[in-house]
């Protein structure tokens, strides 16, 4: 599963010192995998974090009510359905139109 990270372009290259890479906003995008500590440090110096994504069997299993992942499968963001209520336990998935998937 990995962590989607974008540039603002008015940003300037970010580096990371202690893992010695340095990201670029004139690279685009960039997916990390999501235990990566540079997504932090992107984070904080204006790089938006995406939803994590992955295939569809690399969905996570528990997590908060209506999480959104991207599927790359589908090709589409699913929103994660949680029972019982403050669980954590996912049951499953639907898209943006509440249609299970």
């Amino acid at each position: 599963m990995n962590q989607r990270v974008a540039p603002n372009p008015k940003n300037a290259s970010v580096v990371t010192p202690s893992l010695g890479r340095t990201f670029s906003p004139a690279g685009g995008v960039v997916d990390l995998p999501n235990n990566d500590s540079a997504i932090m440090t992107l984070g904080a110096n204006g790089w938006t974090i995406l939803p994590l994504h992955g295939t569809t069997s690399q969905r996570p299993t528990t997590g908060a009510p209506g999480s959104a992942f991207y599927d790359d499968t589908l090709g589409k963001t699913v929103f994660a359905v949680v029972w019982p209520v403050g669980s954590g336990n996912v049951v499953g998935w639907v898209d943006g139109a509440g249609n299970t998937a």
